[in-house]
C-alpha cells in the first residue's frame, strides 16, 4: 500500500526516513567528509537542512570510530539537532551497504531515502518527483543519469532488509548488488528534464577544488 504524505507547518513531509551516509574517508580531499567545512560553512549542515525539509526523520550513519569521536566531541554542525539518531556501522569499512542495513533496521518508516553527507545540493523538487514515480510493487526507486544508476540518491523499502543482509554476508559492498533480487523502479533522466537544474541534486564533493567551487557558488547566489 502506498501511504499518503504527512504534513507539517512547513509543507508536506514524505512518509520516509532520510539516512545520511557519513562514512566517506575523503581520500581525495584529505579529510573525512563528515568534518569538511570551508569558509565557516559545514558540508554536513547543508545536507541536513535540505533533507530535513522533506523528511520527518533523519538518521546519520557513520563508522564505529567516528561514532566514538562524535560522542566525545560532536561534529562541526550548527544543525546537529536535526539528526534524530546516529547509527554506527557494526564493523569498520563495510561500505554503504552497512549504512543501508542499519538505516533499514532503525528507521521509523517503511521507506528510507539514502544519500551521502557530501551532497550539499540535494533538491527538494527532484527528491519528491522521484518518490512520486514509485510503483505499488517497488522495492527500490533509483534515478538514472548518463546511463548510470544513482543508488545514493534513491529510495529503499524495508523489503530490502533481507537481501541487504545476505549481500553483506557474502562480502558485497556495493548497494547495487542487491538490485537483482528486488523490484527496482528506474527513474530515467528524461523524466527529470522538466525540473530546472535537476542535475545539481546529484552533485557530490570529492576534491578540495569541488568543495571550494561549491562554496564560491553559494556565496555568489547570496550576493556575498
Amino acid at each position: 500500500m502506498i501511504l499518503p504524505e504527512t504534513s507539517n507547518r512547513f509543507g508536506w513531509f514524505l512518509p520516509v526516513t532520510a539516512v545520511i551516509l557519513a562514512g566517506g574517508a575523503g581520500k581525495r580531499i584529505g579529510k573525512k567528509k563528515l568534518y569538511l567545512s570551508v569558509g565557516g560553512k559545514s558540508l554536513i549542515d547543508e545536507t541536513l537542512v535540505r533533507v530535513s525539509a522533506v523528511f520527518p526523520e533523519v538518521l546519520l550513519s557513520c563508522s564505529p570510530d567516528d561514532f566514538e569521536i562524535i560522542k566525545k566531541r560532536g561534529i562541526p554542525s550548527r544543525y546537529f539537532e536535526l539528526i534524530h539518531e546516529i547509527l554506527p556501522d557494526s564493523i569498520n569499512c563495510a561500505g554503504p551497504l552497512e549504512g543501508l542495513l542499519q538505516g533499514l533496521k532503525r528507521a521509523s518508516h517503511d521507506w528510507i531515502f539514502l544519500a551521502g553527507s557530501d551532497m550539499p545540493s540535494l533538491m527538494e523538487n527532484v527528491i519528491r518527483h522521484i518518490w512520486a514515480l514509485r510503483e505499488p510493487a517497488s522495492d527500490v526507486v533509483v534515478p538514472v543519469l548518463d546511463g548510470y544508476m544513482e543508488p545514493l540518491h534513491a529510495f529503499y523499502s524495508r523489503t530490502c532488509l533481507s537481501p541487504v543482509e545476505h549481500a553483506i554476508e557474502s562480502g558485497q559492498r556495493k548497494v547495487t548488488s542487491i538490485f537483482k533480487d528486488l523490484h527496482v523502479t528506474l527513474v530515467e533522466e528524461d523524466l527529470l528534464h522538466h525540473i530546472p537544474g535537476y542535475r545539481e541534486s546529484f552533485r557530490n564533493i570529492n576534491t578540495f577544488d569541488q568543495l571550494l567551487a561549491w562554496w564560491r557558488e553559494n556565496r555568489a547566489l547570496r550576493g556575498l
